[in-house]
């Protein structure tokens, strides 16, 4: 069980109100809403579901606590920061509880550690299941390749974006500012060569984008999101980018994923999965070496239906993804 739980691979999936997912101590898959979850958990460990951030004393309900002013809390929300149950396991003897000041007091009374040398470790048993929204729709609505490349000056139906290039080059080589279908007005880029500037946005309308969830940009690939969070984001930030695709004729599919472990593909040591992490690394022990990474972290799907009671949210732990940046760390 052990084991298990650290590699934080399992597979959760709300349907209905209902989170199914492996329960660790019953060793079976359960379905039920979160509350009861909660519940069914915190009886496995033996622990009291509230506690006083004043008084420490700790409740079974809320309303036993008449004692001192304090908040009381339910023991999920103090130790998360997000909708996410999370617990605290002893490295020595994989104890479990979701009180921190629980795993303290077994640490110091059971292995004797030093109140500052505790050694434990926060894990995940039900990620937060709320469903993946996204505002790149509202950046950039989908439209089909006949909307898209229908050049909006002279009414030629396009084929791609290639032929649009071409026809925007041979017939309207002198427009500095093209009037999208969308209502917006692109402007020349100097910075996109040749007359690539109206195709780009036009692309921005197709039915797969990907998003930095760090500040939101918005772009047409993944290996472009991560080299964005690479070059732009070099601070103590989280890798994380949301994949939209949209189509008319079928279900919207938002993806969040995120990473928490990272391995260098050169020496095979794992590292924090922050991006100054990375840079560290690489800077220290391969400065000459272009950055290759494999990401491990997770992946949380909502498949958005025309109706609430059919949308649905998966969420995968253990999911592998390839980091690799063109240039050398500097």
């Amino acid at each position: 069980m052990a084991d298990r739980l650290r590699a934080q691979a399992e597979k959760f999936q709300l349907n209905m109100g209902k989170i199914e997912a492996f329960c660790l101590f019953c060793e079976e898959t359960k379905k039920m809403v979160k509350h009861h979850w909660t519940q069914h958990l915190i009886n496995h460990t033996g622990e009291l579901m509230f506690a006083c951030d004043t008084c420490n004393m700790k409740f079974k309900n809320k309303n036993d606590h008449k004692n001192c002013a304090g908040q009381v809390m339910n023991v999920f929300d103090q130790n998360s920061s997000d909708a996410s149950l999370m617990g605290y396991m002893c490295k020595d003897c994989n104890y479990i509880q979701f009180h921190l000041s629980s795993i303290e007091n077994h640490l110091v009374n059971e292995h004797h550690q030093l109140i500052d040398e505790l050694n434990y470790e926060k894990l995940m048993l039900i990620p937060d299941m709320s469903p993946v929204h996204s505002d790149v729709s509202a950046k950039f609505g989908f439209a089909e390749a006949s909307q898209r490349f229908k050049c909006t000056v002279c009414q030629t139906q396009l084929l791609d974006a290639l032929a649009f290039t071409a026809h925007f080059t041979d017939k309207h080589n002198d427009i500095d500012e093209y009037q999208c279908f969308c209502g917006v007005t692109v402007r020349k880029n100097d910075l996109i060569p040749g007359n690539q500037w109206v195709a780009a946005h036009l692309l921005m309308h197709r039915s797969d984008l990907h998003q930095c969830m760090i500040c939101m940009g918005v772009y047409l690939r993944k290996k472009d999101v991560l080299e964005h969070i690479l070059c732009t984001h070099q601070g103590n930030v989280q890798i994380k980018l949301q994949h939209v695709c949209r189509n008319p004729n079928r279900n919207i599919k938002l993806s969040v994923s995120t990473i928490q472990k990272l391995i260098c593909n050169i020496c095979q040591r794992q590292v924090d999965g922050s991006v100054a992490h990375i840079f560290d690394h690489f800077n220290n022990e391969h400065p000459s070496k272009t950055i290759s990474i494999t990401g491990i972290g997770s992946k949380k799907i909502t498949n958005l239906a025309r109706t609430q009671c059919d949308t649905e949210t998966t969420y995968e732990g253990g999911k592998q993804m390839s980091v690799r940046q063109t240039n050398t760390a500097t």
